[in-house]
Parts: C-alpha cells; sequence; structure tokens
C-alpha cells in the first residue's frame, strides 16, 4: 500500500478516536486514545513497506531519528528561546518520506510525554507532531528544492505544535478540557511561539544543508526507503 495512503487513512481514524473522548468525555479518557495512537503508528510503515529486505536498516534509521526527536524535544522544552521541537520530525519525512516522518513524529511525542507527564494534551501532542511528520513526507519534493516552501511549512508546523503545549492548564484530570481561557492563553503565547518557530526554521535548514545529500545518496546505496526493491 502507498504510504501517503496508508498514513492518511490511520490520521483519520485517529483523529475519530480522539473526538469521540474530547466531544463526549472532555478527553479524561486519553490513557485509551494514546495506546490506539501508539497502536495505529506502526502500520503507516508496516503497510507501506511490503517484504523489503531494506526493513532492518529502515528501522534503524526510524528509532535513531525518534530517539533524537524525543531528546530533542525534552531537553529543548527547558530552554527559553531555543525551542526546535518540530525540526527533526520534519527532517524524519523530508529524507524518509511520510511514514517515516509519521511514526517517528508520534512515538517522539509518547516518548517524551512518558518522561514528562501525561494528560489529555497529550493526545493533541502526539497527534498533531505524526502529522506535521507526514506533511513534510507529502511535500518532501517542494521543501527539498525550494527553501522558502520549507520555511513555510516548518513556520506552520511549529506555531501548529507551539499551540498544543498549553492545553494543560485548561485541562483536569476530573472535568477534562475547559476551553474558555484557552484564546487568552492563545493570545499571550502567540509572540513566543514566533520565537520558537524561528529556532525551528534555523534548525531544519541547517539539518537540510548538512544532511540532505548524504541521505540521498545512503538511500540509493542501500536501496531503502524510496529507492528499496519489492521482493
Amino acid at each position: 500500500m502507498n504510504g501517503n495512503i496508508s498514513t492518511a487513512a490511520v490520521i483519520i481514524i485517529s483523529a475519530f478516536a480522539a473526538a469521540i473522548d474530547l466531544i463526549l468525555f472532555g478527553g479524561i479518557h486519553y490513557n485509551i486514545v494514546l495506546g490506539i495512537l501508539a497502536v495505529l503508528g506502526l502500520l503507516p510503515y508496516t503497510a507501506s513497506h511490503g517484504n523489503r529486505r531494506a526493513v532492518s536498516y529502515e528501522l534503524r534509521i526510524i528509532i535513531f531519528l525518534t530517539i533524537i526527536s524525543s531528546l530533542d524535544i525534552y531537553f529543548c522544552s527547558s530552554l527559553a528561546f531555543i525551542r526546535p521541537l518540530t525540526a527533526v520530525t520534519i527532517a524524519a519525512g523530508i529524507f524518509f518520506g511520510s511514514s517515516a516522518g509519521y511514526t517517528c513524529g508520534v512515538f517522539s511525542a509518547l516518548a517524551v510525554s512518558l518522561l514528562s507527564g501525561t494528560g489529555g494534551w497529550t493526545v493533541f501532542q502526539v497527534s498533531i507532531l505524526g502529522i506535521i511528520g507526514f506533511f513534510a513526507g507529502v511535500f518532501s519534493r517542494k521543501c527539498r528544492e525550494h527553501n522558502v516552501f520549507l520555511v513555510i511549512l516548518t513556520l506552520i508546523s511549529s506555531l501548529a505544535f507551539s499551540c498544543t503545549g498549553v492545553l494543560s492548564p485548561i485541562w483536569s484530570a476530573d472535568k477534562g478540557f475547559d476551553f474558555q481561557s484557552y484564546p487568552r492563553i492563545l493570545w499571550h503565547s502567540l509572540k513566543w511561539f514566533a520565537v520558537y518557530a524561528v529556532s525551528d526554521i534555523l534548525v531544519v535548514l541547517i539539518l537540510k544543508k548538512l544532511s540532505g545529500r548524504k541521505t540521498e545518496r545512503m538511500k540509493k546505496r542501500f536501496r531503502i526507503f524510496e529507492y528499496s526493491p519489492k521482493n
């Protein structure tokens, strides 16, 4: 199955599960939804790779990127200005496709949540970061060819993920979300989101400059991801 199609199907199913919990229960059953997201997060790659011999190489790369992305989010979240929280996930999608980008985004957000604490907001963070990796893969060619498009995509992605970071104050374990105060919190946070987006953009451009050609050569050499022959 095509990686874009399988990933899009997973995103729709995940969004449906999250919407049911949010609308009916206010997001208090987030653990169940996170379990569903974790299981579904494995499907895009497994549905798209077929029976290729390159699977072990690809899995190692996805795991490595997920670890790097997790460390990036975990440690940079405590910094004042430098917060390239979506940069590695975007790079994963651009270099290795929508399935890898989605899987990297989902599991890096999950890993950080397990270390720093989970709540109803975690569903949004996991979902948004996975979607960011997906769209980075969908538009990978444009991102590789046009820095302006890459900057715009990264800006939107950074702002979207930053919006999920201020959901925790409006959530409680008993009542779920109370969105009445969210617009005010969001308004006061927008200037900082713009600052964080700059660091995301800079890191993505640096990763593209330093690793773009090297990853293409590696993919051709080992015939992995879209260069892999199907058995």
